[in-house]
């Protein structure tokens, strides 16, 4: 459905509280269809007492960010910074580190870090992730971190990479994978160990983090899943009724292809990484 009010819901699936989770959207609104607005009334219907936040930048539309207020949801509205970085990635650390700081403050426990271009459907995302969350605990105390991070749309050919669109974790988790430092515009490459790879915005968002919870980095293809394994979490995008506007609009499984095999990493995959790598060493 393109509206939140074409989405019936059961009273049933209304009974959990979700009072500890916070839902960041960060980016600019997408203003066709509402389709920005119509995503936090329907995150208002399917997960009670969430606390949303719109991590957005000054100078959207007035208002659609009244419409967004009206509905019980914080708005930030961020300066965006003098230099937009490859792939805009000083921009996402903006927005998102604005819209996580938000939920912290306010008390979040969980977050879900998601765009203002995505959707999810599904009325058990947050119970569904939060149980990921419990039944994969982290299996050494080693590191800075206390529960993986989860997301989806994985890659298994390029060393460390863990999606950036949605993070799901513990808040000081997923505020520690967006916060870092800004990148040059003209940076083309990723130096890895002093290997060169091209620059992927979710290689160097995972790279800093690793460097961050003290998890060295030996750069070769069994260390980076390693890392996959031990410290993060790839789910199905179908496990959650994933929607991205972006792409989903003309083909809803857009990364899906028979033509040309892509190594895309999904939770089977991960799952045979996490039986084979995920030891307490």
């Amino acid at each position: 459905p393109m509206y939140s009010g074409g989405v019936l819901i059961d009273s049933e699936e209304q009974t959990n509280d979700y009072a500890e989770y916070a839902i960041i959207l960060q980016g600019p609104l997408i203003m066709e269809h509402d389709f920005t607005l119509e995503t936090v009334k329907l995150y208002k219907k399917l997960f009670r007492n969430i606390f949303l936040v719109v991590s957005t930048w000054e100078g959207e539309d007035g208002d659609t960010l009244r419409r967004i207020h009206a509905e019980g949801v914080d708005v930030v509205l961020n300066q965006k910074p003098a230099v937009a970085g490859p792939r805009n990635i000083n921009l996402q650390i903006v927005s998102a580190k604005g819209g996580i700081q938000r939920a912290i403050n306010a008390g979040a426990t969980y977050v879900l870090k998601t765009r203002t271009d995505v959707r999810m459907y599904s009325p058990n995302t947050l119970i569904f992730l939060l149980w990921l969350l419990k039944q994969f605990p982290l299996h050494t105390k080693n590191f800075a971190q206390k529960g993986r991070l989860i997301s989806t749309h994985g890659s298994i050919s390029k060393w460390y990479f863990f999606p950036d669109m949605m993070v799901f974790g513990y808040a000081e988790d997923v505020r520690k994978y967006f916060d870092a430092s800004f990148v040059a515009s003209d940076t083309g490459t990723l130096s890895l160990n002093g290997t060169e790879v091209p620059f992927v915005p979710e290689q160097y968002f995972f790279t800093e983090f690793l460097k961050k919870i003290g998890s060295a980095l030996a750069c070769t293809d069994e260390d980076s899943r390693k890392a996959q394994a031990r410290h993060a979490l790839i789910i199905d995008p179908e496990s959650l009724d994933w929607y991205w506007y972006k792409y989903d609009r003309h083909h809803e499984y857009w990364h899906i292809t028979y033509r040309r095999r892509k190594r895309i990493l999904g939770f089977s995959e991960w799952l045979i990484l996490y039986s084979a790598y995920n030891t307490t060493r």
